[in-house]
């Protein structure tokens, strides 16, 4: 069910321990990324933005990049189209 450094990451961000979560985070994200896993680095992705939500300034670019990213790849798995789709202003 992906690597395990996503789900210690998790347990770690749970514990309020953000600083830990954050590398597991991004150990499990580089490796999905090796191995091209995009449902994983998609759901890491998340992680580790709620992690970087409490940690980062909310005007952080890596904050912005990392929900990007994530967003992005839910759209192409056809998970969430909406995300990138833009509403028709009147």
């Amino acid at each position: 069910m992906g690597p395990v450094d996503h789900h210690i990451g998790s347990l770690y961000r749970v514990l309020g321990r953000y600083e830990e979560a954050e590398g597991h985070l991004r150990r499990a994200l580089a490796l999905e990324a090796q191995i091209g896993a995009r449902p994983f680095l998609a759901r890491t992705s998340g992680e580790l933005t709620r992690v970087l939500s409490v940690t980062a300034p909310a005007d952080s670019a890596e904050l912005h990049s990392v929900a990007t990213t994530e967003a992005r790849t839910l759209a192409a798995l056809g998970i969430v189209t909406e995300v990138t789709a833009t509403p028709d202003r009147p």
